[in-house]
């Protein structure tokens, strides 16, 4: 039996989730301070490194995988597999520039770029699969909480609050959900072998 490419795109963001649960567990203090670090220290963390190499790795495998296994089809379907091909990417950069984030301000900035640019993809993403779908009442309670997550993120990033590692929580659950939800749209349109 063939892994479907919703499956792909599923079991690469639970192991995202499960691997960065298991580091919150085994480093709690990025989470439960008043100022908040992002998931990143988990990769610079010797403690918590593997754990965060599999998480990303896995992500960025099963969205290449369901990219790659998606069938050609409708114009649709032809941007879902791009746009899936290039989250695969934009894992892969931030996981890599992840590792030498603390060594230098090129490196610093290098990650900051890498993590915004995926966090940006996240959004238009989120905009994309909204549009598509929706009548989806579970989609919606999804980009809701992906909207919550960047408004975190943004105040954040202005200071006024320090939970950047909630933002990222919470935006990545969600897009995570509706990115599978969307795969699965598609493979239900158009099936698979």
């Amino acid at each position: 039996m063939s892994i479907r490419p919703s499956q792909s795109v599923a079991i690469g963001q639970i192991a995202l989730g499960l691997s960065l649960f298991i580091c919150l567990l085994i480093i709690p203090h990025y989470f439960f301070t008043l100022n908040q670090g992002g998931v990143s220290n988990y990769g610079t963390s010797e403690q918590t490194r593997t754990l965060f190499i599999f998480g990303f790795a896995a992500a960025a495998a099963g969205t290449l995988m369901a990219s790659l296994k998606l069938p050609s089809g409708s114009k649709k379907t032809t941007n879902l597999k791009i746009s899936l091909y290039l989250l695969s990417l934009l894992y892969v950069l931030v996981l890599v520039s992840t590792f030498a984030y603390k060594s230098g301000d090129f490196t610093k900035q290098l990650h900051l770029w890498a993590a915004l640019v995926l966090f940006l993809f996240m959004l238009c993403q989120s905009l994309w699969i909204r549009r598509s779908a929706s009548t989806d009442k579970r989609l919606t309670i999804a980009f809701t909480l992906f909207n919550f997550g960047w408004i975190i993120g943004i105040l954040t990033a202005l200071e006024i609050v320090h939970l950047l590692f909630t933002a990222q929580v919470i935006s990545g659950t969600s897009f995570g959900y509706m990115l599978t939800r969307m795969v699965k749209s598609h493979e239900d349109r158009t099936p698979t072998n």
